[in-house]
C-alpha cells in the first residue's frame, strides 16, 4: 500500500512496532499488551 500512497502524492510513515519485523523483541510478556503498544506509538507521534 505504501508505494501506491507515495505515488499518489502522500507522504507515508510506518514504523517498526516492537516485537514485530526487525525491532527489539522484549523478553517480558506484559510488553505485548495493546497498552503498552499505545503508550509506545504515543511517545514515538510526540517524539
Amino acid at each position: 500500500m505504501i508505494p501506491r500512497f507515495v505515488a499518489a502524492g502522500h507522504h507515508v510513515i510506518a514504523p517498526d512496532l516492537i516485537g514485530f519485523g526487525r525491532s527489539d523483541k522484549p523478553t517480558e510478556t506484559t510488553d505485548y499488551t495493546y497498552e503498552r503498544h499505545v503508550d509506545w506509538m504515543t511517545q514515538w507521534l510526540v517524539a
